[in-house]
């Protein structure tokens, strides 16, 4: 990968150039003001946020401006007023600024509609217990998947087959790459269930990487601690092959930094979108680099952390990491056209609203193949020969209430049968392992079976 290159429009407004510069910049405003063909398409640039690389090969309409010059006027008339973020600030000490394009804001309310738990299930016949039962599934899904696939953007080679079934056998790790993923899961059930109500500080983010870190360093004093000393210096340096494509701040700075980004992740005298404000926290974690290993691992943890901590439960049931893991080189990009173009965090933040978007497309998909799977198997169930109507009416019950017990006497009074009746049919459920049972004292009773949804889908 290429370090991107960006035109420098302080050098173009030096002293010596700046009256000429300038009056070119002015009159490309006039003719945007009054030639509509250049100013759709520098709002059309602009709006699609693209970078040097992209802007300099989109073919001009008729102009006799060069690309240069009209990046130069994009830059100072369209992404001049672009919010600055306070206390955070790039190596050289220039805060981070990032613009609010009616592209973000669309996709800020996108989200915000679609996080919704009103409006994520509004398929018609979903109850609330229904509802609760596929969630419940979909977050250990989902917490598993960001696990496997987070790790394998770090490096991790074990198949997913093999990481779902250590991870729901809670067998220990056998391989390097195992303990990677089972730590990941661990910090990501952390954070989703026992740190979302805590403020950012030090110690959280420490406490989160002692958490994804562990037994994984060589050092073991590097686990849980910033980097402390120069010797660290070469192990964080970001490569590409033989390209150094970033060097982050030196360690002498970590403190300050992460207290700033904290004060940041804090505050709420002045507003930011939480979505926006969780995306900054992520690329700050890896631009500030503050561990020897585990950094990016660390970065999206912080920001399931916060949107948790903020009301968007939803998040807990996708995994960012699948989708980034697909897209590994414009996430590389993206922070390094933040990095390259004057701290502008726009990059970054457009690529993390299009992450979350097929985020929610997957999770939206999800529910609707358990619509279409549940509806077959209320169909299923009603075909079977050898089920009565009222093992039917208890099967679509159980597959509605996981945690359902069911007895003799409940069964009998439900349906006005005879207690040798309502016994026969109950046995018979557990026969074909749709229900388990169990004896209390004297009672018997019945459980759902875990497999109730697989057995009825084989039928």
């Amino acid at each position: 990968m290429k370090i991107p290159y960006f035109p420098n429009i302080e050098e173009f407004l030096d002293d010596d150039k700046r009256d000429a510069g300038m009056k070119a910049i002015m009159q490309v405003h006039v003719e945007v003001q009054k030639e509509a063909e250049l100013g759709l398409f520098l709002k059309k640039a602009h709006e699609g946020y693209y970078s040097w690389d992209k802007f300099s090969n989109v073919p001009l309409p008729k102009t006799v401006y060069f690309h240069e010059i009209l990046w130069f006027y994009m830059k100072m008339f369209m992404r001049s007023s672009g919010k600055q973020v306070k206390h955070v600030v790039d190596i050289s000490g220039k805060s981070f600024v990032f613009s609010l394009t009616d592209t973000i804001l669309k996709k800020l309310h996108f989200i915000d509609r679609h996080l919704s738990d009103n409006l994520v299930f509004k398929h018609a016949g979903v109850d609330e217990d229904q509802k609760g039962e596929w969630l419940k599934k979909r977050v250990i899904s989902s917490l598993i998947e960001e696990a496997i696939t987070s790790s394998q953007i770090e490096g991790a080679a074990t198949t997913r087959k093999q990481a779902k079934a250590m991870i729901k056998s809670g067998k220990k790790p056998k391989t390097h790459d195992e303990k990677m993923i089972l730590n990941n899961y661990l910090a990501i059930r952390l954070i989703t269930e026992e740190l979302k109500d805590d403020a950012l500080s030090s110690e959280l983010i420490k406490k989160i990487h002692s958490v994804l870190a562990d037994e994984l360093l060589e050092d073991f004093d590097e686990i849980g601690q910033f980097r402390h000393d120069d010797k660290e210096e070469d192990k964080i340096k970001i490569w590409d092959d033989a390209t150094v494509l970033f060097v982050p701040p030196n360690y002498t700075e970590i403190e300050q930094r992460i207290t700033d980004l904290c004060t940041f992740a804090n505050d709420e005298q002045e507003f930011y979108h939480p979505v926006i404000k969780a995306i900054i926290l992520h690329f700050m974690i890896g631009y500030i680099h503050p561990f020897v290993d585990g950094n990016g691992r660390t970065a999206r943890g912080l920001f399931y952390w916060y949107l948790v901590r903020k009301g968007y439960r939803l998040f807990e049931y996708v995994s960012i990491s699948e989708v980034i893991k697909k897209s590994i080189g414009q996430y590389k990009r993206a922070y390094l056209y933040t990095e390259k173009d004057g701290g502008d965090l726009t990059y970054f933040i457009y690529y993390h609203l299009e992450v979350i978007s097929k985020c929610i497309e997957t999770l939206e998909q999800y529910i609707q193949k358990k619509m279409m799977e549940y509806e077959d198997l209320k169909k299923r169930i009603r075909q079977q020969e050898d089920i009565n109507l009222r093992q039917i009416d208890l099967l679509n019950h159980a597959i509605r209430h996981k945690d359902a017990i069911y007895t003799i006497k409940g069964h009998l009074n439900s349906n006005k049968i005879s207690w040798a009746t309502a016994r026969s049919d109950l046995l018979n459920l557990v026969k074909k392992e749709f229900l388990t049972q169990h004896k209390s004292g004297k009672e018997l009773y019945f459980l759902v079976a875990d497999q109730i949804e697989d057995l009825l889908m084989e039928l």
